[in-house]
């Protein structure tokens, strides 16, 4: 997760993109050795921890205390060098050993995507598996023995991966112990070739380890490294402070949260690419993944609905009067905050949602504060059914994203945070006691209740904050980068610490969003149903691969003879349907149409978000399981006519999602001029969002795209 509360990163954010645009900016990739780690490659501690162990069983003459001194200090070049003292063949057998032949994951088959963005490609790597030359066809392989050809392909823009520590395939050419450095280092032509290439572009330090701790802490003792690394700017992207860099290199700071495998690298080079291919295309392209992945196996048949909503009018946001720890009293919005104008039609598609869910997936998840509504839209009866049989649950969450302000009239300065609403005597707000706001007993049966309540008590998950961990700082970490702020209107001016009013419900939508997929990742939930333009977020924000087909078109097909049908017009119109629908859940035909669901799930396991929107499909559903599907789907009924009568509307497309998204910032639009109005102010004066620009190029301009 980028650090947005590092002032330094932000800045250093915001030069590298922009010369990520620079037509002639020449960026060179330093690829170090956790860029390998994320396809199962061990970094040093763990090869030198294994060499180690293996001198120590094996190798009478091997200094077991002093090799065991050098890794506990991680003077790992001096431990490999008292190895191959001892035993040269061995030593380099463990090495060979250590870098077998390995499947790509889907990491890093997102790392390759990101850098294939860049034509030409140029990378320096001191790593010595041949994942990278092996992946990037068309890059030409340059050997540490004649890296001075490097030069002149970089002059002539080829593209190139420079092995500079040597290669497996021959392992005696691999840089490890501390002679192979002296050696390396005292060649004047390696000298020369780092002082050129540094000088002609713009380094991008990325997968930075120990390997490269040590090589520039030798640089900084045989050569001026502010001299070699001149006036920059170069980049490091690291997960801590770094006191050998100069001051040329900057930094760009990461948390490795919520994911250990410092993915947040990625996010910066799929950043870099997105604004280059701005420059090349002036469109916004959203990126996609290649067609290398398979359904992750740590997912189940399950599908979570985003909201709830029924027709009629529903409130979908909260302002709140807060109180601080020093008695100022504070302003507080939470939800989503839809209106009239985002809504693409005034047609619900909650009745559609759930057919989908109960037709395509073995179980459907709903959150809990839309409990009544999912109850009286499905009927008591069916209700208590699917309940009790496992095939429909809740979800409430412990804690919400929302945005604070410093007074009620505040039109700038929010921040994001978590927070809960409990009651004042009561304290924490339960899950029985939303059940029971939600739901009444039939007079004369409240045993009877008091026994489904207890049930559905059972069958509601808790996420706690301490599993959710912190949504706000993974939304402030998205906010990094422009292309996604470019997405939903907010200016690359505004502060972080000072979210607006007009910006204030595409960011909480965003939140909720995060919010789902961390929900999906935790509760192994396979796919989730994205409202109103929040679907358009996930590829941008997420690089959750978006599929061609969909579970709502197969669900139409098996339910109305033909895609993208309103399915939730022909229940309401015959609620019978939904007995049907739940006897076919129960036939061959309905457990093989789920089986075939499930096994085209797309669960981008990459992902910052793992999660399947809208049930994505890889490929279309084979045409024996539709068609036998609608076959046994309409033996069920008496009134076949009820099949042919249905309107269409496709509801759940991400191809109209970038029309939602311009609806949101219509939207942002009319409340910052309806502001600006109130406040007697022009698009000529300072934008009230702390950027210090004028309103007309800043947040007047992020909302009119």
């Amino acid at each position: 997760m980028l650090d947005a509360n590092n002032i330094e990163t932000i800045r250093s954010l915001r030069l590298l993109f922009d010369l990520s645009k620079q037509e002639s900016r020449k960026l060179v990739f330093w690829v170090g050795a956790g860029a390998s780690s994320w396809c199962g490659y061990p970094r040093w501690k763990k090869l030198a921890e294994r060499v180690h162990a293996e001198y120590t069983r094996y190798e009478a003459k091997y200094e077991t205390k002093k090799g065991y001194s050098y890794l506990n200090k991680q003077r790992y070049p001096e431990l490999f060098q008292i190895c191959k003292t001892v035993s040269a063949d061995r030593f380099y057998s463990c090495i060979s050993n250590a870098f077998p032949p390995v499947e790509l994951t889907p990491i890093y088959n997102r790392f390759i995507a990101a850098l294939r963005g860049f034509n030409p490609t140029f990378i320096l790597t001191t790593n010595i598996d041949e994942l990278l030359e092996k992946q990037l066809q068309g890059v030409s392989t340059i050997s540490r023995h004649d890296i001075q050809r490097a030069e002149s392909m970089l002059r002539n823009d080829q593209s190139f991966v420079c092995k500079l520590h040597g290669s497996i395939s021959d392992v005696r050419s691999t840089v490890f112990t501390t002679s192979d450095y002296k050696n390396l280092l005292s060649d004047p032509a390696y000298r020369t070739f780092l002082e050129r290439m540094v000088a002609s572009a713009t380094v991008i330090f990325i997968g930075y380890g120990l390997q490269d701790d040590y090589v520039l802490s030798l640089m900084s003792r045989n050569w001026n490294i502010g001299y070699l690394f001149g006036d920059g700017p170069h980049f490091a992207i690291l997960p801590h402070k770094h006191t050998t860099l100069p001051p040329s290199v900057r930094l760009i700071h990461y948390h490795p949260t919520p994911h250990k495998d410092h993915r947040a690298v990625i996010q910066v080079i799929e950043e870099m690419n997105f604004t280059k291919q701005q420059r090349e295309n002036d469109t916004v392209v959203v990126q996609s993944n290649p067609d290398t992945k398979s359904p992750a196996q740590d997912i189940s048949s399950a599908h979570l609905l985003f909201d709830v909503l029924p027709p009629g009018s529903w409130t979908t946001s909260q302002t709140l009067t807060i109180t601080d720890s020093e008695g100022n009293n504070k302003q507080a919005i939470t939800g989503t905050g839809y209106s009239d104008l985002e809504f693409p039609s005034n047609q619900s598609t909650a009745m559609h949602d759930i057919v989908v869910g109960l037709l395509c997936f073995d179980h459907v998840y709903a959150p809990l504060f839309s409990l009544r509504r999912v109850h009286d839209m499905l009927g008591s009866q069916r209700f208590w059914h699917l309940v009790e049989n496992g095939v429909l649950s809740f979800i409430k969450w412990d804690f919400e994203p929302g945005i604070i302000f410093p007074s009620g009239d505040s039109i700038a300065g929010g921040d994001l945070a978590n927070f809960t609403v409990s009651d004042p005597v009561k304290g924490k707000i339960t899950v029985s006691s939303i059940i029971r706001e939600h739901l009444s007993a039939v007079p004369g049966r409240e045993s009877v209740a008091e026994g489904l309540f207890a049930m559905l008590n059972e069958k509601t998950r808790e996420i706690s904050l301490d599993e959710e961990g912190s949504t706000s700082d993974l939304v402030r970490s998205l906010l990094l980068r422009p292309s996604l702020r470019q997405l939903i209107g907010v200016s690359e001016g505004m502060p972080l610490n000072s979210i607006t009013r007009w910006n204030t419900y595409p960011i909480l939508r965003l939140a909720n969003v995060v919010k789902l997929g961390v929900t999906c990742r935790l509760l192994k939930i396979g796919s989730v149903k994205l409202n109103f333009g929040a679907a358009g977020l996930a590829g941008p924000a997420f690089a959750a691969t978006l599929g061609a087909e969909w579970a709502d078109d197969t669900a139409s097909y098996v339910l109305a003879g033909k895609f993208a049908a309103n399915l939730g017009a022909l229940v309401i119109q015959d609620p019978s349907i939904l007995d049907k629908i739940i006897a076919f859940r129960e036939t061959s035909s309905g457990k093989q149409l789920r089986k075939e669901v499930y096994s085209k799930l797309l669960a981008n396991a990459s992902a910052d978000v793992s999660v399947a929107i809208n049930s994505g499909l890889r490929s279309a559903m084979p045409n024996t399981v539709l068609q036998g599907a609608r076959d046994d789907f309409i033996r069920l009924f008496i009134r076949t006519n009820n099949i042919q009568c249905c309107s269409t509307a496709i509801w759940n497309d991400v191809r109209f999602a970038e029309n939602d998204l311009m609806r949101w910032r219509k939207r942002s639009r009319q409340i910052l001029e309806e502001i600006l109005q109130q406040r007697n102010l022009n698009k000529f004066d300072t934008c009230p969002c702390g950027s210090g620009e004028k309103i007309r190029d800043c947040c007047l301009k992020a909302i009119a795209k």
